[in-house]
């Protein structure tokens, strides 16, 4: 089975806890346990009665306390996306460059964000984000979980992940990091518009 290994950065750690502060605990929480038996959470607030949030899992991800580093491989059904989504179809730019390494009997796709000639800003970043959800769509990958927003909530929350790097659709459209440092994610749900609340770190393999 094809695989990808990503080491994230301590600086990506730090920007997944500062954004602990983001949620608010005023809000009317909706929970839906996953069951997935992970200590991961995805925290919605301003959610939209009666939509349907979706979360799709793109990359598994296990921690090596030795090292302190975090390995990350392509979750079932999204090897074509990383290995052929482009950022400049014209030019044949892709996102992201791999760098193909073989490990005994293993082959293992390092890769890294191509700062080179793709920016790492949110226009980028919704594009991307636009992407990974057209390619589930048109290649009928299955959400993690998903839920329909019920009266009187304006949060939702996802518990018992698997931690990772996730997807989640509906009426937004945030590529969200999971790691063993910080496990809640949150999005807040801007005007129905796709947004990207996470950025990965610079020329760091991911």
């Amino acid at each position: 089975m094809k695989k990808l290994r990503k080491i994230v950065s301590l600086l990506l750690a730090v920007v997944m806890m500062m954004s602990l502060c983001v949620v608010v605990t005023a809000d009317t929480v909706q929970t839906k346990d996953t069951e997935k038996g992970g200590s991961g959470t995805i925290y919605i607030s301003d959610v939209t009665e009666g939509a349907t949030y979706a979360v799709y899992k793109m990359l598994d991800l296990t921690y090596d306390s030795t090292t302190g580093s975090y390995t990350y491989t392509i979750a079932s059904g999204w090897y074509e996306f990383f290995n052929s989504t482009y950022y400049d179809t014209t030019n044949n730019v892709k996102y992201v460059d791999i760098t193909e390494v073989t490990v005994g009997n293993e082959t293992v796709y390092y890769v890294t964000w191509n700062t080179d000639e793709v920016p790492v800003d949110t226009d980028t970043m919704q594009a991307f984000a636009a992407a990974a959800k057209s390619y589930a769509t048109s290649n009928n990958i299955s959400a993690i979980s998903s839920d329909i927003v019920g009266s009187g909530y304006d949060a939702l929350q996802f518990i018992n992940l698997e931690l990772g790097y996730y997807y989640v659709t509906s009426t937004v459209g945030s590529l969200i990091a999971l790691n063993s440092t910080a496990t809640t994610a949150n999005i807040v749900d801007k005007n129905n518009k796709p947004t990207i609340e996470k950025y990965v770190a610079k020329k760091q393999h991911w």
